[in-house]
């Protein structure tokens, strides 16, 4: 195995860690710092492209170009198990507070 699979495997599993989390605070300090970096990280690509074929080489990859799309797929990935994460937390606030009108209503 290449070195980039080894690093998609265990980006794999901190996501499992962190869509499985319970702490709202730990997920929001993670999701910043991880868009922080994001930022840095393809600002720096922009400004010195050499970077990312550096970069490519050390992980295996042929080019940079593919470990950047390796990349955003990761980080595509991952914005969108926040997406459904948020989905289902919404459903379950709803489903609560339905409940709690039809239980008061039921009094009247």
């Amino acid at each position: 195995m290449k070195l980039i699979q080894y690093v998609l495997l265990v980006l794999t599993g901190l996501v499992y860690f962190f869509v499985h989390s319970s702490r709202k605070h730990l997920k929001r300090a993670i999701s910043r710092f991880g868009f922080l970096i994001s930022f840095v990280g393809f600002s720096g690509v922009i400004f010195f492209p050499k970077i990312l074929q550096s970069l490519a080489n050390f992980f295996g990859v042929g080019r940079g170009t593919d470990l950047l799309v390796y990349l955003m797929a990761m980080g595509f990935f991952v914005g969108v198990l926040l997406i459904l994460l948020k989905i289902k937390e919404m459903e379950e606030k709803i489903a609560r507070i339905v409940r709690e009108v039809a239980l008061k209503n039921l009094d009247k």
